[in-house]
């Protein structure tokens, strides 16, 4: 048996419990202040980060309990979570992965830097939008239809995979995102990676060597070398800025299907991306059709050319009657533009999030309907979605 002994002295607490408090207020002055650089946070220095600062005990408790406290986080005031007074698989300080990473994006993110990405509150208009946009509570999120479909007990089959099923026993934030860091945008799975929970279809996300590169800056300066942009920014790599969707730009458009956002949504939507010609994409114009929207191999210079888009809302960067919006820098939809500054030339490209949300939106699918100035979008129906580029 192990013994510990406990000096006691009067009107003092034991030591053991004073060793206790000190490491736990290190602990969070550790999240406040580091959580400043975001997604570099859960990155080590050996993938990019500029700091090592993730701690595997913020997520991670070895023996479930310290100085006779439990290490697990208690979230029983929001109405879910598992008991403070049980251990969890492996290691996990919560009851799962969902509800460990809720602990600090949702509700928690005022202390701790952190984006709140289940209901809001803390960034206006987020880029990747929320999980369960006004109708918050516990997990999972009462309207599926509206958000990726984030639940431990959830059976899903992917959609876009019907030339080849991907089944997923159940879904969780490190289906997309590596809790450990990756040197991807907002520590996204890339490199040819592969995540196979137990149950689950197989994933290889992007290839070998492909990354989603991205830059920050505190001006307005676009650098078409990164496929994403952070402008505008209070200060270098701080605060929640970076989220928003004013400040979040694309400029580089990928080459092959696996690179850039499309080559890792393409990861487990196998059928939704590809090269103009594929059999599951059709096209590319003008010499064939496309049978699904193109997401690269196109431009709505192009599109324009071929009459499938509405060139006076963005090459002559004014308002044209039934189109949603001009071109501007502001308040346009999302998509690749590569010039070096945004210029209203018609090559910009459209691709997954000119249309949707990556985390989901008050509409269904994901859907932005009209102008992202809002993560439901400016409009009411999905048609303002198609009359963002298209005047029919």
């Amino acid at each position: 048996m192990i013994r510990y002994h406990i000096t006691r002295t009067p009107n003092r607490k034991p030591r053991i419990s004073r060793i206790f408090y000190i490491t736990h207020l290190l602990f969070f002055l550790t999240l406040i202040f580091s959580f400043a650089y975001a997604g570099e946070y859960h990155n080590s220095t050996n993938k990019g980060a500029p700091a090592e600062t993730l701690a595997c005990s913020q997520c991670h408790s070895m023996h479930g309990s310290q100085g006779g406290v439990s290490m697990v986080y208690d979230e029983s005031t929001r109405g879910y979570g598992g008991s403070v007074n049980a251990v969890y698989s492996k290691l996990l300080r919560q009851s799962n992965i969902l509800n460990l990473c809720l602990f600090c994006h949702h509700d928690n993110e005022a202390a701790m830097g952190a984006p709140d990405v289940w209901d809001g509150g803390n960034i206006t208009n987020q880029s990747a939008g929320l999980l369960c946009y006004n109708i918050g509570g516990s997990p999972p999120c009462a309207d599926s239809a509206k958000n990726h479909t984030v639940d431990v007990n959830v059976t899903v089959t992917v959609p876009g995979t019907i030339s080849s099923p991907i089944t997923l026993n159940g879904f969780t934030c490190v289906n997309c995102h590596n809790p450990h860091g990756t040197t991807s945008y907002r520590n996204l799975r890339d490199n040819g990676t592969i995540y196979a929970p137990p149950g689950s279809s197989s994933i290889t996300y992007m290839a070998v060597g492909e990354t989603i590169t991205y830059s920050m800056t505190t001006t307005a300066t676009r650098d078409n070398t990164k496929y994403v942009n952070m402008i505008n920014l209070p200060s270098l790599g701080q605060g929640l800025d970076k989220y928003k969707t004013s400040n979040v730009v694309f400029k580089l458009a990928p080459t092959t299907n696996t690179a850039g956002i499309q080559g890792f949504c393409k990861s487990c939507h196998t059928d939704f991306h590809g090269a103009g010609g594929d059999s599951n994409m059709g096209g590319a114009e003008p010499t064939n059709p496309w049978k699904r929207h193109p997401t690269r191999d196109t431009s709505i210079g192009t599109g324009a050319t071929n009459l499938h888009a509405d060139s006076a809302c963005w090459i002559a960067g004014t308002t044209a009657a039934g189109c949603a919006e001009a071109f501007n820098t502001t308040g346009w939809n999302r998509v690749i533009d590569p010039n070096t500054t945004d210029e209203n030339n018609g090559t910009a490209v459209p691709f997954c999030l000119t249309c949707h949300r990556a985390h989901g939106s008050t509409n269904h699918s994901n859907l932005i309907f009209g102008p992202p100035t809002s993560v439901g979008g400016a409009g009411t129906m999905m048609r303002q979605t198609c009359q963002q580029c298209h005047n029919q």
